[in-house]
């Protein structure tokens, strides 16, 4: 299990058990495009990835590279976030 998103959203994963470190990609509100693209292309090839959980905001940034990706494994889940 992967995740990109804020500090909040990691927050809750954190509480709930989950710290592996290199899987976790956390980045301000305003992160550029390229970073948040950077990050998803580096957790697809990780084979140790099953599921990528991103952040609703950061998801909107890369729509179109994760509507066009056609793989199964790792899963990509989008988290909506509270307004």
């Amino acid at each position: 299990m992967a995740l990109i998103s804020n500090q909040q959203t990691i927050l809750g994963f954190e509480i709930a058990g989950f710290s592996e470190s290199a899987l976790i990609h956390k980045f301000p509100e305003n992160t550029e495009k390229e970073k948040i693209l950077e990050a998803f292309n580096l957790l697809l090839k990780k084979e140790d990835v099953g599921i990528i959980f991103i952040s609703s905001n950061f998801a909107e940034s890369i729509k179109k590279e994760i509507d066009e990706y056609k793989g199964i494994i790792p899963s990509v889940f989008i988290i909506p976030l509270r307004k």
